[in-house]
């Protein structure tokens, strides 16, 4: 996933173009690997029930539900991972509608249900702080440097996915983790 994002981000800090076509491959990827994960978690834990001879009596048909609640708990962060990554395109949408100004362009879409997808509930919500928190010390900077102020619009898709890149990599640390602890994300 995190592969998928540094080309994206390459790809937006070079000015290239983003074809719509390749922001649909990379959110399919992203949510096939994703879903590949979940499956592959799943199957080896009924191969570890099945081996197991008290494990047996944990999976479904044996009078317990166990196996059941445990694949929801699996597939419960994909759920809500589609459901932030439709939430956010459809908040993206209705601010578009409401303030009748161009704030998203249609690769912006594409980039927030992936980085929604990925971050998921409640992380979501430090997606949109992170990135907008790094927007406006980005516009800062530059209107420092340039001593004018910027006119033109800063574009979403580069903040998120760097926001969403440093997420991913620091969520293997135990500070980081203690820290979403702290602020009731995790």
């Amino acid at each position: 996933m995190v592969v998928v994002l540094l080309w994206l981000w390459r790809k937006m800090l070079m000015n290239e173009p983003l074809e719509i076509s390749k922001l649909k491959n990379a959110a399919i990827i992203i949510v096939g690997v994703y879903v590949l994960k979940m499956l592959f978690q799943v199957g080896l834990m009924y191969y570890s029930l099945k081996q197991n001879p008290l494990g047996v009596y944990l999976l479904p048909g044996q009078g317990t539900n166990y196996f059941v609640q445990s694949v929801w708990l699996l597939t419960k962060p994909l759920v809500l991972g589609v459901l932030v990554g439709v939430g956010l395109v459809l908040l993206a949408l209705a601010i578009k509608r409401l303030t009748n100004r161009p704030w998203f362009d249609l690769t912006d879409y594409f980039i927030l249900f992936i980085t929604g997808f990925i971050m998921a509930f409640p992380n979501f919500l430090l997606l949109l702080v992170g990135s907008l928190a790094l927007m406006i010390i980005w516009q800062i900077s530059v209107s420092l440097i340039l001593k004018r102020p910027i006119q033109e619009r800063l574009p979403l898709g580069p903040f998120l996915i760097l926001v969403t890149v440093i997420h991913l990599i620091l969520i293997n640390f135990n500070f980081y983790q203690q820290f979403l602890t702290t602020l009731r994300l995790r």
